[in-house]
């Protein structure tokens, strides 16, 4: 489950910089009471959102347009979703429902704002302890809707293509399945649409490729190889200029552990130039590696020692990959940019249990 949810928080930390210039701040609006704001997003051009709440019992999506809020979609009993992906009134998300087993059934829902309907293009029981699902990463582009699956049977690792009100999903790439112990043998591990491009991290062996596909014609434009040491890619982050953004893992001559690193490489670049390596007790969560023009973002929670979770342990990165200024927001669990802006969700500083939607100019 979202790893910030059903916690005791008990201190606040301000916003710091270290080189990069933040200005103004706004603060957009903040959670309900009782209620527990775990994502959020806009979901269209005019800046409206889509919210994540959670509270003891339920999981509950709404949307705010034009000032007046309402509640979308209540997920089922047992059931939790943690992300939210959207764009031209289009909200997508996996809903992950919880068996007695410990099993559970990942499933996708796309929800089109404008008429309220709910589809669900795929669905499928993951069984206790396997990994033969794939529920990260999901991109609406338009009223397309990409997400990655996986068939141990075909052996085949797939990017699908949902239209909304289509009756079926199409094949948009397909990439075999492939021995690696590090990705679970799966070929495909992430990917991320800008433009008119989709960004994969690629699988062959113990190679890892960035591929670059065409989201009109579908073909493969590009597929780039990445140095040898890299031993997986968590998380790709593509900008319109051809910068990739990176959260990936290196191992050393002999496959073992060497470091966690987010970083970028160019389209046309031999090396990955590292930004951040996390510390030991440091951790990221993928999805939130994020690249819009030149500035990257991602979030880090610090590892716990008890159960009592202090927002201390939350903060998000901000770096300027043209100069490699960076900022760093404490307290923030989702960072992200858009058009020269900075979104955060944070914890307030008076008030732990209360979270802030905050917008901030970038400098």
């Amino acid at each position: 489950m979202k790893r910030f949810l059903c916690l005791i928080l008990i201190t606040v930390l301000l916003c710091s910089c270290s080189g990069a210039r933040l200005g103004e701040k706004t603060v957009l609006f903040k959670n309900e009471a009782e209620k527990l704001l775990t994502h959020t997003v806009f979901y269209n051009d005019k800046g409206d959102t889509a919210c994540l709440y959670t509270d003891a019992d339920e999981y509950y999506i709404t949307i705010d347009s034009d000032g007046e809020k309402k509640v979308l979609y209540t997920l089922p009993e047992n059931s939790y979703a943690y992300e939210l992906y959207a764009n031209n009134g289009i909200i997508a998300f996996y809903e992950r429902q919880i068996y007695e087993n410990r099993d559970e059934r990942c499933i996708l829902k796309v929800i089109d704002t404008e008429n309220g309907e709910v589809y669900t293009p795929f669905s499928k029981v993951i069984v206790f302890e396997t990994y033969d699902v794939q529920s990260r990463f999901i991109e609406v582009v338009g009223r397309d809707v990409y997400y990655i699956t996986s068939s141990f049977a075909l052996e085949e690792t797939r990017i699908m293509k949902y239209t909304v009100g289509d009756e079926e999903p199409t094949e948009f790439a397909t990439v075999p399945m492939t021995e690696n112990e590090f990705t679970f043998n799966h070929s495909i591990t992430c990917m991320d649409a800008g433009g008119d491009k989709l960004v994969a991290a690629t699988v062959t062996g113990y190679d890892t490729h960035i591929s670059i596909y065409n989201l009109k014609t579908g073909e493969a434009e590009k597929k780039k190889l990445l140095p040898i040491n890299v031993g997986v890619v968590y998380s790709v982050a593509y900008g319109k200029d051809g910068n990739i953004g990176l959260f990936y893992q290196t191992v050393d001559k002999e496959g073992k552990f060497e470091a966690d690193i987010i970083g970028y490489i160019g389209v046309n670049d031999e090396e990955i130039t590292p930004l951040y390596t996390l510390s030991e007790g440091e951790y990221v969560n993928r999805e939130t590696v994020l690249l819009d023009g030149d500035i990257l973002t991602f979030n880090i929670q610090l590892a716990q020692t008890d159960d009592i979770v202090s927002a201390e342990d939350f903060y998000g990165m901000m770096f300027n990959i043209k100069n490699e200024k960076s900022a760093r927001i404490s307290g923030s669990f989702l960072t992200f940019a858009k058009d020269g802006k900075l979104y955060d969700l944070v914890f307030d500083k008076n008030d732990a249990k209360t979270v802030s939607f905050i917008e901030t100019e970038i400098k």
